[in-house]
């Protein structure tokens, strides 16, 4: 076995799990979706309400972490990188978008270089990049939280998966709860003698 062999199972195994993670997540925020908008409401607005949620937990759990403004000592190198940097790219990048495309909704889209479709289609990839890794460091500070009974890190956690639950509830595929599962399409990936399940296998147009 050479590492060029291992490098590509690390990889391969790497890619299995982000795509099946992912797409459970993605598939459970479309289905909340789904039901926000048959009650006649916009699939944005939630996505809005999850994002200044999450922003309106981010300074008392900043304060109850570090134990107070005469504190500020007590966050690991990774929380500083998370709620420092990461944290408030996301969110900005994320609430603007709602935003506009809310505008967009109504007409009122305040974009001076891109169409409303242009920017929507630019944005979502990004999305799909930072969502995953923001719910995962979430639900690990939640269960730091469990653990060492401190909830200032639960607020922490929850305000990274409220943003990454808007994220996901904004990309929204019609055919995503209509086609194989990412796991599914995985495995017959992996089986030779398996005709692969394409996306949007259960599919019917007329």
């Amino acid at each position: 076995m050479t590492i060029d062999t291992v490098i590509d199972a690390v990889q391969g195994v790497k890619r299995f799990t982000w795509d099946v993670v992912d797409d459970l997540f993605h598939r459970y925020a479309t289905r909340m979706g789904d039901v926000w908008e048959a009650r006649g409401h916009k699939r944005y607005t939630l996505a809005a309400m999850l994002e200044f949620s999450s922003l309106a937990a981010f300074f008392p759990a900043v304060l109850a972490i570090s134990g107070g403004i005469d504190n500020p000592v007590a966050f690991d190198s990774m929380e500083g990188l998370m709620g420092g940097v990461f944290y408030p790219i996301g969110w900005v990048m994320s609430a603007r978008h709602s935003l506009e495309m809310l505008r967009m909704k109504q007409e009122k889209f305040v974009s001076s270089t891109l169409a409303p479709q242009e920017y929507d289609y630019m944005m979502k990839p990004v999305f799909r990049v930072l969502r995953l890794p923001a719910l995962s460091y979430g639900l690990v500070e939640i269960g730091k939280a469990a653990v060492q009974g401190n909830p200032g890190l639960f607020m922490w956690g929850v305000l990274f998966g409220a943003l990454a639950g808007a994220m996901y509830i904004k990309d929204h595929d019609p055919f995503l709860l209509d086609s194989a599962p990412a796991w599914k399409q995985r495995l017959e990936e992996l089986s030779p003698n398996v005709v692969p399940v394409t996306k949007f296998d259960s599919v019917h147009y007329s």
